[in-house]
């Protein structure tokens, strides 16, 4: 006898918190419609790894504070297990800009 046991389909979002600040943050969500996934969620910057991040109620964060100036493409990759299939976010890009000394604010003391 052969059992064959499929994963569930996943679905994975990629949002991108990129306020003023040189840090961009990264979330993924994983869903299923066959309960909450569960695994690591890693982040690349087109095919270089960024980062891994264990899924906590389906959401996995990564602080992107290292990324040169330029244009990047961001995308989450859901790792997937033996209950849950692999998923890709779709890719996003993003511009990171230098900041120059003239648009610090001032502090007086």
């Amino acid at each position: 006898i052969t059992v064959t046991v499929s994963s569930h389909a996943t679905t994975t979002a990629l949002a991108i918190n990129s306020s003023d600040s040189p840090t961009e943050i990264l979330t993924a969500t994983v869903t299923s419609t066959s309960g909450t996934p569960f695994g690591s969620v890693a982040f690349y910057d087109s095919f270089t790894l960024l980062g891994v991040s264990s899924l906590l109620n389906g959401k996995a964060s990564w602080s992107a504070s290292k990324l040169a100036p330029g244009s990047h493409t961001l995308k989450a990759v859901y790792e997937g297990n033996a209950t849950f299939a692999t998923s890709s976010s779709a890719s996003q890009t993003v511009t990171v800009n230098v900041i120059s000394p003239r648009n610090l604010p001032l502090r007086l003391r």
